[in-house]
């Protein structure tokens, strides 16, 4: 029974190893990865922000050259 249950946390032990190794060896993948998605949500979103430029510039709505309230610079509120 002794031998037994030796065995069984020899296993458990060497399963907890390799999972910590796994876990180790992987992460450096799953930077690059999360690095990858970021400069893809950075790109949409880029993308997103280009095209509402594009067109608040065709109706003359607010775009991000013109100043926060939507005036133009030296135009006073009525």
């Amino acid at each position: 029974m002794a031998d037994r249950r030796s065995r069984i946390l020899f296993f458990v032990g060497m399963a907890a190893f390799a999972e910590m190794w796994i876990e180790i060896l992987m992460e450096p993948f799953e930077l690059a990865w999360c690095e990858i998605e970021y400069q893809r949500a950075l790109r949409f979103l880029e993308k997103i922000d280009n095209k509402a430029d594009d067109v608040g510039s065709q109706t003359g709505e607010f775009t991000h050259s013109d100043p926060p309230c939507g005036r133009p610079v030296g135009q006073t509120a009525l």
